[in-house]
């Protein structure tokens, strides 16, 4: 837990006991929740780099090593898998939005080092 405060992931301590933030509110389940990106990045996809250097070495799916099929046909057959990846990309795209207020696109070059 002490990690975990350092990351303000939550905030407190033993005698005081430990409270949300920001950070832990986002794992709840609900609309754009982050849980599923960590379930499926902790669990399937954590899986698969496991096989990093197999995929590497031979130009081949550290997915599919893993899984014995690829990441989509195992989605279509894995039906909690495949509405965490959906709730996923819906998580990921809270953010494009925001793109163009941080980035300038005016000039259309990208910015050197970039």
């Amino acid at each position: 837990m002490r990690l975990l405060v350092a990351m303000g992931v939550f905030e407190g301590n033993e005698s005081t006991g430990y409270r949300s933030t920001h950070v832990s509110a986002a794992l709840l389940d609900g609309p754009q929740s982050l849980r599923d990106m960590c379930l499926l990045y902790g669990e399937e996809f954590y899986s698969a780099w496991a096989h990093v250097h197999h995929a590497i070495s031979t130009a081949s799916s550290g997915f599919e090593v893993a899984y014995g099929q690829s990441f989509y046909d195992y989605l279509s057959q894995d039906a909690a898998t495949a509405r965490r990846f959906q709730h996923t990309m819906n998580a990921g795209s809270m953010f494009f939005h925001q793109v163009p207020e941080i980035f300038d696109f005016s000039s259309g070059k990208m910015a050197q080092g970039a």
